[in-house]
Parts: structure tokens; sequence; C-alpha cells
């Protein structure tokens, strides 16, 4: 997931020192953001607009299959996560992205929490997003923009860089057990420690995606540097990285159109 234009950055690859954009990056964004809005989509037709026709029971069974909630889902959601931290590493100002998505993130929370359930609560229950996607890679790059310096020595600077990538991985399978769970503490989900009355449609706390996206700020050094396979620098992956080009905005609007286009079939044409 980006947030700018500038996300969209180029790298200097091997046989160049101009920067070069990084196709296969904004591919990987775009598959991402493809497969989001496919489970969008099927939640939809799942809880909200189910009418027991068979498409409706063929989306259900299809969002209730190992295939979406084992695979499809964790894997779009990290390599968001992922590319994210990728992205840290050619941006002018992570800390000026950092605010302007974790604002964004605030409006959805606002919108979705307060706004949408007062208008009607039957039809937007459920819609509540609280500490989300925007909200978590706000806050991870706010995080970067203070302490990058300090993790890069970390990362690089001694012998143990080599067993970074291990460690991130397995806080992160870790703490995502941690956060599956609640505890009696209010106000601590954004940091992954859900209260039991505690809801979101979309939650993303801190930990432990922020070890993948500190895992993608590792592995974005050395794309940045240029010391992935030449044959990387030039993959590109059609239609996918068009509109990985455009996934804040993709992701700011797709719900609004599928759950409108649904609200007009499904309640007003059908």
């Amino acid at each position: 997931m980006t947030f700018s234009a500038d996300t969209d950055s180029p790298a200097c690859t091997r046989a160049s020192a101009k920067p070069q954009r990084v196709r296969i990056i904004d591919g990987l964004r775009g598959i991402a953001i493809f497969l989001m809005v496919f489970h969008h989509f099927l939640y939809n037709m799942t809880y909200a607009f189910f009418d027991g026709s068979a498409f409706a029971l063929l989306c259900r069974n299809i969002y209730a299959s190992s295939l979406v909630g084992d695979i499809l889902q964790p894997m779009f959601q990290s390599l968001f996560v992922f590319i994210s931290g990728v992205a840290c590493r050619y941006s002018h100002n992570n800390l000026r992205r950092g605010l302007a998505a974790f604002g964004l993130g605030v409006m959805l929370e606002v919108i979705t929490c307060y706004l949408l359930p007062s208008v009607d609560p039957v039809l937007f229950d459920g819609c509540q997003i609280r500490f989300g996607i925007l909200s978590l890679l706000g806050s991870s790059m706010i995080i970067w923009a203070v302490a990058g310096k300090v993790l890069d020595k970390i990362f690089f600077s001694t012998m143990a860089g080599v067993l970074v990538p291990p460690l991130l991985i397995v806080l992160w399978f870790a703490f995502l057990r941690v956060s599956g769970g609640s505890y009696d503490a209010e106000g601590l989900y954004w940091l992954g420690f859900p209260s039991s009355d505690f809801y979101s449609a979309d939650y993303f706390p801190l930990l432990p995606w922020l070890f993948m996206f500190l895992l993608g700020a590792y592995a974005g050094k050395f794309i940045r540097d240029g010391k992935f396979p030449s044959a990387f620098y030039r993959v590109r992956i059609p239609f996918f990285d068009f509109i990985g080009k455009y996934t804040i905005w993709i992701y700011l609007l797709h719900q609004p159109v599928i759950f409108g286009a649904c609200y007009l079939w499904f309640e007003i044409l059908h």
C-alpha cells in the first residue's frame, strides 16, 4: 500500500545511476489491491446483501473457504504492509506521508464508527473500522521517520544483521496470535491488545504488523541499492502494475463503489 506519488519511487539499477521505476513493486501492489477488492466484495455479498440466490451462496462459500481465510487474506494483507515498508526507502518525507495516512485513517474511523451508523444502523452494522490499514501504515511511517536511522544501524551495522529477517518474521507470527485474543485492557487495541468488546472490520494493530513493515524496509534497502538480480528490475505485470500506482485511491473508493453498486442492484433494481 502506498500513499503518495513519491512512494511509486524509482530505484537505481545496476546498469545506471539514474533512478528508474521498479515496475514489479507496482505489480505486487496491484495484485494486493485486486485481492483486497475481491475479498471485500465477497464480504459484502456474504453479510450485507445475501439473498439466498445461487450466486450469493457461491460468494458465501468462497468467502468461508480456507482458500480465502487462510491463504488469500493473509497474503494480500502481508503484501500491502511489506511493500509499504519497501516504499519508505524512496520517500523524501516519511513523516509527512505518515501523518497524512494516519489522518485518513482517523477520518475513516469517524465515518464508519459514527457517521454511517447514524444514517442507517442496520445497513451499516459491522462496517466500523478502528485502527485499520491506513492507521497502521501512517503510524509505521512516522516511527520510521523518527527511528529509521537507529534501526538501520541495528539492521546493517553488525553481524547480527543477518538475523533480522527471521527475527522479524518470528515476531510477526508470535504477535499475530496475541492480537487475535482479547484482554482486560481498554484503549490498547491500537497496540495489539483488544478488549473483549472490541470490534473492527479492518484491524491492523502495530503488533504484529509493524514487524512486517520493518521487514519491507529491510528488503527495501537492497532493492533501492540495486542488489537484486537485474531481471528483477525489468519484470512487469500488465494491468496489475498499472492499478498498483493508484492503490490509495482504490482503497478509499472501492468499498463505497462496491457497496453502492450492490445496494442499487439488490435493494432498488432487483
